[in-house]
């Protein structure tokens, strides 16, 4: 028979010794027991009588209890972890057992471990009768998942299932909290708070009696740990210890799940166009790998909207598809096409976006979106991922597919797109449909002799467009000639490959000069098929004299990178004047003006390709005859960390022909400083003095006197809680591509920290050159501007944010200025609501 011994803290003796106790029967210190071997027989024959009493009725509450436990002993402090988590355990300074009133009281840092629960308190008094366990003073009852409930007194059965607790806190893992003067726990599945206080926010440091910013208070709070649901009744929202709104009855999911179904917090919202709105979300878990959401939203001008969201895992990947339409009410709140959809009743769009991994190398996947109209995202504020903005203008609608690898030394990347225009002036059939676009990179290192790097690059596009689409030079293009437009992009199909292969390798001689020979050769292969339809396609045959036929183009090049960095150091930093000098040549470029120019069109010459082997940003324009490129630059590093750094260059054509010079299909080396034999100067001035502080200037002039052609500067500094920016532009007319005027704009944005949880910041684009269109007019230079405030904490982030848009491209009759309030209660959820508040600041 297995037996227990007890121990008392005070001695290493044995005081007491019990053969199979049951769990009901935990007997601990006995300090009014002890061996007393020196004492008569008498006395040892009272004592086994005594222990053979005790026997006798922990087998009787054994037995009638029917629960079976193990052998139990006391621990000292530095045993508190039971080896059997299900096994009660305890550990206290003192034990005793009152035979008369069938109770065990464990006294002083008593502390009972029984299934991964640990309750703790000054005394706790187990009552054998009624199965029932009483705590009292500085109770602590800690759960297998880290909540902590705290009490003055609490009564439970023994198995902590059931009972009463005063004075009741509960800390939970996720760090919210719960309060009530008295709560009831039933079978271990549910929790009553009475006039319970609920919040996710900390107690104040200084002052722990303060009210936190946010708490609820209700007349029940009850947890149910089966439905995984807290529900509140009569309840009242308090912020700063004063009530601002009231709920009869709401719930919320506790903090053990992710995902919940039910009501999502309610959005509110009012424009001019739509009228006041109300959105109630409702959010349904279909199983543990998808779920839905469905939006309806009722607008009192356009009637009711019906938006929603369903989204799956699967197990290679996870898609999304989501979606909105609406049948309006009110056409007229919006123009009539073409300048808004005014004449169109139903309206919607939808999405769906996938990701499907294949493996840590490759993926693909998809982001597709078709909008009924120009206007839709930006009459009903709408967010896509699918869109690119500008400021807060709605450009353009992206629906692309793809597969995509890539490792240390190779790249494989293949992509189809769709583009819907979203401004108001563009035309839907100039958009290209591009299937595909696909690029192969890839590094090849070599050894021995040659040594150096060899890199394969290949490109595959075919696109179609509906009709040419032409800029204007002068007038309009209505018939387009050489004359008074250009050409971005055909009226037909186009096909092109282009495959190059390139080495480079460099050397550094015992001087320190560094010398890097390159070499490559490119070949292309392209076909194209010219639309006749319409006024537009027609007129392509004035600028693609070839019309359709397929056409070959091969490029090789040599060149030479030559670097002689001088460094020299001081005491207060370090010096480095680099000259560089890079000479190129090759054969003329061939069949310009008889390629179609999709991708080359967005040259800009500045510090940053200067030395670039071909300064056109795709493959279907390419860079021919012998040119030098030099320049140099000067860089600062100080001993505190600032550094700075000064370069200038300029380009010359040397022989052959200069590919700038020539008049391609889209202009796109016209008036871009390259254009003649020597170029413009190019040049940057960078100083970051600190970690707070950086300016940046950059800047192309004319050779000849200087002229500014475009100048860039750039400055940020934080200084304490304030942190500044200032962007500034200024480009000079281009003439000779159909720009008239400069550009001249100006950003200034400012934020600034007031206190730890409360920032403020601002924006505003100013468009300076506006002036120039009719000087006498009077007019806002405010393009756009913005204004917020944000206070964040452990438990609250509030938004508030104020836009102006520029009158342009929305597609209402009236523009509009909008606040946008977002509050957001951690675990209670998020409420936004945005309000139109004017027209547009100073629209004249």
């Amino acid at each position: 028979m297995d037996c227990l011994t007890l121990f008392s803290l005070r001695s290493s003796r044995p005081c007491l010794r019990v053969c199979s106790v049951p769990l009901s029967c935990c007997i601990l210190k006995t300090d009014e027991i002890r061996a007393e071997r020196r004492r008569a027989l008498s006395a040892r024959l009272a004592k086994i009588l005594a222990v053979s009493t005790v026997w006798s009725l922990c087998l009787a509450i054994f037995l009638a209890s029917g629960i079976g436990v193990s052998k139990v002993k006391a621990q000292s402090a530095t045993q508190a972890t039971p080896a059997e988590p299900d096994k009660l355990t305890v550990d206290a300074d003192e034990i005793v057992y009152d035979t008369d009133k069938k109770t065990i009281a464990a006294r002083g840092n008593a502390k009972l471990y029984y299934k991964g629960k640990i309750l703790e308190a000054d005394q706790v008094v187990y009552h054998s009768e009624s199965e029932r366990v009483f705590a009292e003073g500085h109770v602590v009852l800690t759960e297998p998942d880290g909540q902590v409930v705290r009490a003055n007194s609490l009564e439970l059965t023994d198995q902590f299932h059931d009972g009463f607790i005063k004075s009741m806190r509960v800390d939970t893992i996720d760090n919210t909290h719960f309060v009530a003067p008295r709560a009831e726990r039933i079978a271990g599945r549910q929790t009553i708070f009475e006039r319970g206080t609920y919040t996710a926010c900390d107690a104040c440091k200084e002052d722990p009696t303060k009210p936190p910013l946010w708490q609820v208070k209700a007349r029940r709070i009850i947890h149910n740990q089966v439905e995984k649901v807290i529900y509140y009744e009569d309840a009242t929202l308090d912020v700063a210890g004063v009530p601002v709104a009231y709920f009869p009855y709401f719930s919320a999911p506790d903090n053990t799940i992710s995902r919940k179904s039910g009501f999502l917090n309610p959005v509110y919202s009012a424009t001019s166009t739509l009228g006041q709105g109300v959105s109630l979300p409702y959010y349904y878990v279909v199983s543990p790998d998808k779920d839905f959401t469905i939006s309806p939203t009722y607008y009192s001008r356009q009637g009711m909207m019906l938006a929603g969201e369903w989204r799956q895992r699967l197990e290679t990947g996870t898609y999304t598809i989501n979606g909105a339409f609406i049948s309006q009410n009110d056409q007229g709140a919006f123009l009539s096409s073409p300048n808004g959809a005014g004449d169109q009743r139903v309206r919607g769009y939808i999405e769906t976006i996938g990701t499907f991994p294949i493996n840590s190398r490759w993926n693909w996947g998809w982001d597709l979106a078709y909008v009924s109209d120009k206007w839709f995202y930006q009459n009903y504020r709408i967010d896509s991922p699918s869109v690119t903005q500008l400021g807060t203008i709605k450009r353009e609608s992206t629906s692309t597919a793809y597969l995509h690898g890539e490792d240390k030394n190779s790249l494989f990347d293949a992509r189809t797109y769709y583009f819907q225009t979203l401004l108001t002036e563009d035309n839907q059939n100039i958009q290209p449909l591009i299937l595909p676009v696909v690029d192969y990179d890839r590094r090849y290192h070599l050894g021995g002799a040659i040594g150096g790097e060899v890199a394969l690059n290949a490109n595959f596009t075919n696109l179609s467009r509906l009709e040419a689409d032409f800029g204007t030079l002068s007038g309009s293009c209505s018939s387009p000639t050489t004359t008074n437009c250009f050409m971005r992009g055909i009226g037909g199909d186009y096909s092109r490959y282009t495959t190059e292969i390139g080495w480079r390798r460099s050397f550094i001689d015992p001087l320190g000069q560094s010398w890097t020979p390159f070499a490559s050769m490119r070949g292309d292969a392209a076909y194209t098929t010219l639309f006749r339809n319409g006024t537009a396609n027609a007129a392509q045959d004035s600028f693609l004299s070839t019309g359709n036929q397929g056409m070959t183009r091969a490029m090789g090049t040599i060149g030479m990178t030559y670097r002689f960095p001088f460094v020299a150091a001081s005491s207060f930093g370090s010096h480095i004047f680099e000259p560089i000098v890079q000479v190129i040549s090759r054969p003329d470029e061939s069949n310009i003006g008889n390629l179609p120019n999709e991708d080359s069109q967005s040259l800009v010459f500045d510090d940053t390709n200067l030395f670039s082997v071909d300064k056109y940003t795709g493959y279907d324009r390419v860079e021919g005859g012998t040119r030098a490129n030099y320049g140099a630059q000067y860089s600062l590093g100080l001993v505190n960390g600032a550094h700075a750094n000064m370069m200038i260059g300029q380009s010359v054509q040397m022989a052959g022909l200069n590919s700038y010079a020539q008049r391609g299909l889209a202009l796109e080396g016209t008036d871009s400083g390259l254009d003649k034999t020597t170029s413009d100067y190019v040049s940057r001035l960078q100083f970051v003095p600190s970690a707070n502080y950086s300016f940046t200037a950059r800047g192309r002039f004319d050779p000849d006197g200087l002229n500014s052609k475009r100048f860039e500067l750039e400055n940020r500094a934080n200084i304490g809680d304030l942190s500044t920016s200032l962007i500034y532009a200024n480009y000079a007319a281009q003439p000779n591509v159909g720009i008239t005027k400069r550009r001249e704009g100006l950003g200034i944005g400012a934020g600034y920290r007031l206190t730890p949880n409360w920032s403020v910041s601002g924006n505003t684009l100013f468009a300076l050159s506006r002036y120039l269109s009719d000087p006498d007019l009077p007019r806002t230079y405010m393009a756009a501007y913005s204004a917020s405030a944000t206070y964040h904490d452990e438990c609250t982030d509030l938004s508030i944010a104020y836009i102006g848009r520029e009158p342009y491209a929305t597609g209402t009759t009236t523009q509009d200025q909008t606040i946008f309030v977002r509050l957001t209660l951690r675990s209670l959820g998020t409420i936004e609501t945005k309000k139109e508040v004017g027209d547009f600041v100073g629209q004249q």
